[in-house]
This record gives structure tokens, sequence and C-alpha cells, in this order.
């Protein structure tokens, strides 16, 4: 029961980024939806954990708990500073990786319920992508450069443009770890995987998010120092020589930079004015009490930027999701925050496999980002399938996992490398 859900979890999700008008009071309606499925995921696992007795957890799971107790302690304490859809949306993305690593038995079942998500992606990035050639879908023309900005069927541009990186790096690491298990992927899963790819990564760019953009140029660049380092310096070579001769591209991206190095702007505009957001939220955020500062703002105290001259203990929209953590949950809530991703890293990096290269790119991409703009922790679908795919580093590799031949191999032969290799351990 429990795997049938979240093979309906892995495969809807991403379907749920579609943005179709409908709201519930602060949630719009596939929000409210993730969290009813998330909640029913939860109490199948308690079902089955009851019956069977078997519960695993982990250090990962431990600081999460600790993170969410926490986070729900400040709901009880600042109970008209905090918003308990806030508390559910930045908490329940851990939930899901206790969950995933408890529902999935062995690594083949974990490369199903990823390929589900693939799927849910990529047809909303066929469609998205459809839409912008067609000139639909419009979100925004920037007022600077003049860009017209593309949202597909998302909710706005920075929903779109960072599904659409996340699908890229699902699909990377997809094939990372079935080949680590000597299998070959199909000629239609290729060319399929080959379609969506370039439909995804054309409308990333329509989408002009910057922040994915640069998070895809970090993540291919440890994914292929790993797993295909003649291509990383190819594509050094090729980005090199589009920006050398259409530097038009850059300069246009990174309008805000050029207007800073040129002197038309004061440095704390840059990057759509991050510097002054953030030394203007920490000067609100130091002066308050002790109490606040350890304790936070509150979840989901989030007002307009003009409200914080009242001296309001709030946070407004920093664009870098670990202060935005700071001022709404505090020191203490940040600490655990931050365990939580040292402990992911640690269970990445412990993993036996070299499919963990592929998670380690996919967790430095992803915390570079959270680290420029609201990413993963203000986007709560995509923290919740983050969490899902970094659960592999808890599944066991299962040794006795049997492998299916590649194309034009028997078995026997299969089985003849299978002997060659324990015969050269045993040698070794």
């Amino acid at each position: 029961m429990d795997g049938l859900l979240f093979g309906l979890f892995a495969f809807l999700r991403p379907l749920m980024f579609i943005d179709v008008g409908w709201r519930l009071g602060p949630l719009n309606a596939f929000e409210a939806g993730a969290i009813a499925l998330t909640s029913l995921l939860l109490g199948a696992l308690v079902l089955k954990t009851v019956r069977s007795g078997q519960f695993q957890i982990g250090l990962v799971d431990l600081l999460s708990f600790a993170f969410i107790i926490w986070c729900a302690a400040l709901l009880a304490a600042f109970p008209e500073q905090s918003r308990v859809e806030a508390v559910a949306k930045i908490t329940l993305p851990f939930i899901s990786y206790t969950i995933a690593r408890n529902v999935i038995g062995s690594q083949a079942q974990y490369r199903r319920y990823l390929l589900l998500t693939i799927i849910g992606f990529g047809s909303v990035a066929v469609v998205s992508a459809g839409m912008t050639l067609m000139g639909a879908g419009v979100d925004k023309i920037n007022y600077w450069t003049g860009l017209v900005r593309y949202q597909g069927v998302f909710e706005n541009t920075h929903n779109a443009g960072h599904s659409m990186l996340f699908l890229l790096m699902l699909m990377a690491i997809y094939v990372a770890v079935v080949r680590e298990t000597g299998q070959s992927i199909r000629r239609a899963t290729w060319v399929a995987f080959g379609v969506v790819a370039a439909l995804a990564l054309f409308f990333l760019y329509k989408t002009y998010v910057r922040t994915a953009l640069l998070g895809l140029a970090i993540f291919l660049s440890i994914y292929c120092w790993f797993y295909a380092r003649r291509l990383l310096w190819l594509g050094f070579a090729a980005g090199a020589a589009l920006l050398a001769f259409n530097l038009e591209i850059l300069q246009t991206l990174f309008f805000d930079v050029m207007k800073v190095a040129s002197g038309q702007w004061e440095f704390g505009e840059i990057a759509s004015g991050r510097p002054e957001r953030w030394a203007q939220q920490w000067q609100v955020f130091s002066s308050q009490s002790v109490e606040h500062i350890l304790a936070g703002a509150g979840v989901g105290n989030v007002v307009d930027v003009h409200a914080l001259s009242a001296n309001r203990v709030a946070v407004t929209d920093s664009h870098n999701d670990f202060f935005d953590v700071l001022v709404q949950t505090g020191v203490i809530g940040l600490l655990l925050f931050l365990a939580v991703q040292l402990a992911l890293f640690r269970a990445v990096w412990r993993m036996p496999s070299d499919s963990r290269y592929a998670l380690l790119a996919l967790l430095v991409a992803v915390e570079a980002m959270n680290f420029g703009s609201n990413s993963y922790v203000a986007r709560f679908g995509l923290a919740q399938l983050l969490y899902f795919v970094l659960a592999l580093s808890a599944i066991p590799t299962a040794p006795k996992e049997a492998v299916a031949p590649a194309e034009g191999q028997s078995r026997r032969a299969v089985a003849a490398g299978a002997a060659e290799g324990r015969l050269s351990n045993r040698a070794s």
C-alpha cells in the first residue's frame, strides 16, 4: 500500500506545479493536495511500522526531527507570528526523506520511482516548451533589458526555471544510478531523454532565471568531473566560444552587473539588490531582543519590505534561503538546518557506490542556489522531491540484487563476468 502511494507521489508531485489558479486559503489547490498526500504516506508508514516493528532511522532523520520539533515549538510559542501552513511547508520535505528511506526497499525500486518522477516532470516540460515556442505563457517583460520571460504552465518564471533545472539533474542522476548496475539504458529511453532534455534546457533559458542557470553550470561541472572529464573540458571550450562570439547574451542576462561595473548603479543594487536586502534584514534582525534572535520572527512571518520601517519583527523576501531560515527560526533553527545539510553531505559521501558523485553534484548546486536565491527551502514542492532523491544515500546497495543483461548480452555472459569479479576480489 505504501509503495503504491509513494509511486503516485513520485509521478503526481511534479504535475502539482501546474498553476490552475485554485486556492484553498493561503495554499493553492495542489499544495494542499501535496500536504494531504504526504500525510497519507506518513500514515501508511506508521501502520507499516506498527505491524512489522521495523523502522529505519539515521543521523539525518534525527536532526530533521529536531528541526521539525523546533518549528512546531515556535508555532506554539508565537502563534500570532507563525503560520500553520508555513510550518508544514518548511518541515514536510524532511519527512519525505524518512518516508522514502523506509518505503523504498532496494535501489531497483528507487530507480523505478525516480523514472516516474522524470516522466511527470517531462510531461510538464514538453507542454511548457511548446507554449513558449508559440509565444504563450508569458510571465513578465524585464524593464531594463526588454527580455520576455516565460512561465509555461507554472505560477511564475522562478518556479519554472528551477523545476526545469531539477528535471535535468534528475535525468543525469538516473543515468549514473543505472549505469552503475552494469545495465544498459534502452535506445528509446536515450532518445526520449534527449528530446526532453533539449526542451527543458530551451525552456529553462527562456525563463532567464539566472540562479538556475548558474546552478546548472555548477552541477554539470561537478558531474562531468567525476563521470566525463573530457566532456567537461569540451563544455568549457564550447561555452567560452559561444560567449566570445555573442557577448550580448552575457551582458543582457547580467545587466545589473554591467551597470555596477560601469558606475551607473551602486554595489548594493547588484543581483536584484541582494546586498541591500541582506544588509537591511541583518540590521532589523540583529536589533531585536535576544529572544527573537535565538527563536526568530516566526515561521511564515513574511511582510513587504516597506513594513520593516515600523521595526516589526518579520522577514522580507531576501533571495537567500539560509537568511530566511535564520530570521524566521532564529539562530537555533539555522544551526539545526545547517546540521541537517552537513549530515546529508556526510551520508552522500559515505555511500559505497559511485552514484554518490551525482548526488554530491546535486547537493552542492542546491546549496549554492539556496544561498543566492529562494530555491529549495522556499519552494516546498522542489524541496520534497529533493529529499526523496537524496534518500538514495540511505538505501542499501543490496549486493545480491540481480543485474539484468545488457542488450545483446546473454545471462551466461553476465554470470561469467560476476564470477570473474569474485575471483579477482579473492585474489586481491
